[in-house]
């Protein structure tokens, strides 16, 4: 890591976003918004694949693909 820059892991693969979803894995882009206020900004994380395979949970069931 170059000298100055420190990083905190957010999010990690399968950590719980609500009550009935998690966090994926293969991001293909991530970006940050800021807001108005001095304090606010949004985080954009954009995955590649939404196929059933690659949901976290996937019991075979109802496949999206």
């Amino acid at each position: 890591m170059a000298d100055g820059l420190q990083y905190d892991v957010l999010l990690k693969w399968e950590d719980a976003i609500s009550q009935k979803d998690h966090f994926g894995f293969n991001n293909v882009y991530i970006a940050m918004v800021l807001g108005k206020k001095m304090n606010e900004a949004l985080l954009w994380v954009n995955h590649e694949y939404i196929g059933s395979k690659f949901i976290s949970g996937y019991t075979g069931k109802n496949e999206l693909t």
